[in-house]
């Protein structure tokens, strides 16, 4: 198994984390490979259901695999799952 495919297994296992996938991006003519991370907590920091803990677990699994110059990886992408991130009504109050 080589080492993103040991990182997808290891990020997949992280409390929170629904999946991960590939995307590619053609930039200055190359094709940029990143891996997304697909989790079911709200991203956003301002949020109080933001995953704070779950964010900083993905980015020490993901770090050390990322920056190893073999591997044809070049970003780490966050994304929050459909319904992860709950909307809040005008005035800051959650509905029921």
């Amino acid at each position: 198994m080589d080492s993103i495919a040991r990182l997808r297994r290891d990020l997949e296992r992280i409390e929170g984390v629904c999946g991960t996938w590939f995307e590619w991006t053609l930039e200055n003519s190359e094709m940029i490979r990143t891996l997304v991370v697909e989790v079911d907590f709200d991203t956003d920091p301002d949020s109080e259901a933001f995953g704070r803990d779950g964010l900083h677990e993905i980015e020490s699994a993901a770090l050390n695999v990322i920056m190893d110059a073999s591997i044809p990886t070049t970003h780490l992408k966050v994304v929050p799952a459909r319904g992860a991130r709950r909307a809040e009504p005008a005035g800051g109050t959650k509905s029921a």
